[in-house]
């Protein structure tokens, strides 16, 4: 296919980057209807941390600091994560703790027992001191 610009005949590009077959497989995932909010939200932490783990494991050895983003542009994994689950940047804030500290927390959301603010909430109960008297 070609588009017609001043006379010339160019080649159309596609822009979009492929997908690998993990990757339409987990939003094909994302997309499914008997999944709540917060279990997406779950899933698609899920898919980002595995991929950046084979990321990890692709690029072991090579110099990354050579081609790496410029200094002073930052990745926002939580805007990143929220955009890919369709929930808000807050929901990520709060189950990604959940993630790194409360694995068992976690699986609730994911399996949806337990919604984000729930496990969260339940995460910092867990770490108060008992003797601090609640008002």
């Amino acid at each position: 296919m070609s588009n017609r610009w001043a006379g010339l005949s160019v080649p159309t590009i596609s822009i979009h980057r492929r997908l690998t077959t993990g990757q339409r497989e987990n939003t094909s995932k994302l997309q499914r209807d008997d999944l709540n909010n917060w279990q997406k939200a779950a899933l698609a932490m899920r898919f980002h941390y595995n991929e950046e783990k084979e990321n990890g494991k692709r690029n072991q050895g090579n110099r990354t600091d050579l081609t790496s983003s410029p200094i002073g542009e930052k990745v926002d994994t939580h805007d990143r994560i929220a955009k890919m689950a369709g929930v808000g940047k807050g929901s990520i804030g709060r189950l990604l703790p959940v993630y790194r500290n409360r694995p068992d927390l976690f699986e609730k959301v994911f399996s949806g027992d337990y919604s984000i603010n729930k496990a969260y909430t339940q995460m910092k109960a867990d770490e108060e001191p008992e003797d601090i008297v609640r008002k």
